[in-house]
């Protein structure tokens, strides 16, 4: 029988408390079953509960039929659709510049083509996206089977910033650029159905270029390349992805970096549509401190030791602020209401 899932308001609550000083699974310590798996590199902890709901998991033989279930991942026998559950030796990181048209999943029922067909690392680790990409949307995708690293990346209450370069049709005015920036509010849909609309958090523009059409030359403030192009230091390895197959439909367009800490199904498009911009082109360049560099469409490399130390720097400081949050929030309730 697949276990019971809780309510989405308790999931949510119960998810929340403490999440940002969790430490890693140990052996001899008991730990929430999604946790283990996320840290053994089934996915996030959201699509482990999925995982453990379907009833494809067992702990000592049982299937899980109850949340939420602690194990001990050193004494339990832990097994997902029959295969035994083991935690990863080595932490891998990769950074994946995904091409459209691919799914950001390991697996795709309709036969699509996936991350998992591009990424096959040498060392046979079990790892699994940061958070998602649209299948029309391309750019930075960082995969790993670091279980604690990925949730907190990919969490909205860490407020880990993401940079998309966006190609919008129309000139975008600085005030609906500024309109952005101070939140606008979009429908929320859980579970299929609408919830009401909630106001996006505070996000960052940058104007990297306005185009007027063919007759148009680029700003004399701004020095150009060869075509008269204002030059542009990201522009090697955006090549083929952004402006390709627009020089057919010449017309006013607006390039535009856009900078946010939410993760909203297609927030940027649903974003530039409330102020009449249509999305021609969207591209993610970077996720905290790691930036989309020197590598073409459907290529991988492993971060450095650097860049891994920047990303956990980066994870820390949002789980302290998340924290925070959470202290500030409680010492202005009510008395008697915490």
């Amino acid at each position: 029988m697949p276990a019971k899932r809780r309510a989405p308001e308790t999931r949510t609550r119960r998810t929340a408390k403490g999440a940002g000083s969790r430490p890693p699974s140990t052996p001899g310590r008991p730990v929430r079953l999604h946790k283990v798996l996320a840290d053994a590199g089934f996915g996030s902890r959201r699509y482990c509960e999925d995982l453990i709901a379907s009833g494809q998991v067992k702990v000592n033989g049982r299937t899980v039929e109850e949340f939420p279930c602690l194990v001990n991942p050193g004494h339990d026998r832990i097994t997902v659709a029959g295969k035994p559950v083991t935690l990863p030796d080595q932490q891998v990181y990769v950074m994946f510049f995904k091409p459209r048209h691919t799914m950001t999943t390991m697996y795709d029922p309709g036969g699509r083509r996936t991350v998992a067909d591009l990424v096959r690392h040498p060392s046979g680790a079990r790892l699994f996206p940061v958070g998602r990409l649209d299948y029309d949307t391309s750019g930075l995708i960082l995969l790993t089977n670091d279980g604690r690293l990925a949730n907190t990346l990919a969490h909205p209450r860490y407020g880990i910033e993401k940079t998309y370069r966006a190609v919008v049709g129309g000139l975008l005015t600085d005030e609906d650029a500024e309109r952005i920036q101070q939140g606008l509010y979009l429908a929320v849909r859980r579970y299929g159905q609408t919830r009401g609309a909630a106001r996006t958090s505070p996000a960052r523009i940058k104007i990297v270029r306005r185009e007027r059409g063919q007759s148009s030359a680029a700003p004399r403030s701004q020095p150009t390349g060869r075509a008269g192009r204002p030059v542009d230091p990201l522009e090697p390895e955006l090549r083929g992805e952004v402006g390709k197959g627009d020089r057919s439909r010449p017309g006013p367009r607006t390039v535009l970096d856009i900078t946010l800490t939410e993760g909203r199904n297609r927030e940027v498009r649903r974003l530039l549509a409330q102020v009449n911009c249509r999305v021609k082109k969207l591209l993610r360049i970077r996720i905290g401190p790691i930036e989309l560099k020197g590598l073409r469409a459907g290529q991988w490399r492993d971060l450095t030791a650097r860049e891994v130390q920047a990303l956990r720097r980066a994870v820390s400081e949002g789980e302290r602020r998340a924290a925070q949050t959470r202290k500030t929030r409680s010492e202005q309730l009510p008395e008697g209401a915490q």
